[in-house]
């Protein structure tokens, strides 16, 4: 079953909010992709912006935003996809434990490092008691959440907000380094970043909208099992790989290569970096590229005549996912 993008909001360590100029930067010690974040007063509370954790405030700005203008009393469902969720939270109450000796302990840096934070706080921002649940698993949360929102549909439901938040830190890059899971001497793996993307997704199509073909994940799965894989699932959806304007890629590139030319191949973690749900930022990307008909300059690539199907392949760890974006 298909179904269609209406809105939608990211953030990221974007420089500016024009898209065709947008830029990236990295932290100004070179270890990896920070949020640029907004003016959270904007839309938030006082009390999140003080207490709530950098994930939950950035991805509850990026919902918000996703949803100005809209009629929040038609959402029956509020889906969230994080792998970390309020992580330096989380390692605030831990070295709190160590430092007071689990005594005379505050819980808020816990109860807002929780991962159903989010949802539970956009539910009674937006005052809906709709569907709401937060999937964290890891390196699929967000295409996890994608395929919910699916069977959403097939069930009935019209309209249903979604979307992804996550945070890095210091402590937590010397983890992935320690796992060498990042090799930032290759150029083939991306540093590590952060950020969130949030969707307004209905049933029906209609002329403002972007259409989600489909979507697959996979776990532990080799490379040529999964070019298998995407040769099925474009098969199922009557694409033919002639018919792929761009490849958004999260794959190692030359991984990518193998499957798609490079020349019409965005490898977009070289602009946000890599993390659990990074695919969201690639969604995000691929319904603005094909709703405004053109490619940010800061890829560098050749802008194809009409942008109709866009074709997103992501890799984190050993879960592999697939997603389909088309005008049509």
């Amino acid at each position: 079953m298909k179904f269609y993008i209406e809105n939608s909001y990211g953030i990221g360590p974007f420089e500016n909010r024009d898209f065709k100029d947008f830029e990236t930067r990295k932290t100004q010690d070179g270890d990896g992709f920070k949020v640029i974040e907004p003016d959270y007063y904007e839309c938030l509370k006082t009390h999140i912006v003080r207490r709530g954790s950098r994930s939950a405030k950035f991805g509850m700005y990026a919902a918000l935003k996703c949803m100005e203008n809209q009629n929040a009393e038609n959402i029956e469902g509020i889906i969230v996809g994080t792998s970390l969720g309020g992580l330096r939270n989380f390692e605030e109450f831990t070295l709190q434990m160590i430092d007071l000796e689990e005594v005379n302990m505050s819980p808020n840096p816990f109860i807002q490092s929780l991962h159903s934070t989010l949802s539970g706080n956009l539910a009674i921002e937006l005052g809906t008691y709709a569907y709401n649940v937060t999937y964290t698993n890891r390196g699929n949360a967000f295409e996890t959440a994608l395929l919910d929102a699916k069977m959403s549909f097939m069930e009935g439901r019209e309209q249903i907000l979604i979307g992804s938040s996550d945070e890095n830190s210091a402590n937590y890059q010397f983890s992935v380094a320690k796992d060498h899971f990042l090799n930032q001497d290759n150029s083939s793996q991306a540093a590590s970043g952060e950020g969130a993307a949030f969707f307004k997704l209905v049933s029906k199509k209609s002329q403002d909208t972007v259409t989600v073909a489909d979507v697959a994940t996979f776990y532990n799965i080799s490379h040529e099992e999964f070019k298998d894989k995407i040769s099925e699932i474009l098969d199922k959806n009557g694409i033919h790989k002639d018919d792929i304007s761009l490849v958004i890629s999260g794959l190692k590139k030359d991984l990518s290569e193998d499957i798609h030319p490079v020349e019409t191949t965005l490898f977009y973690k070289d602009f946000v970096g890599e993390y659990a749900t990074s695919i969201s930022f690639a969604m995000w990307l691929g319904e603005n590229i094909i709703r405004k008909n053109t490619v940010p300059d800061v890829f560098g690539k050749k802008e194809p005549e009409e942008i109709s199907n866009v074709l997103i392949l992501n890799e984190y760890r050993k879960y592999k996912s697939v997603i389909i974006l088309s005008k049509y």
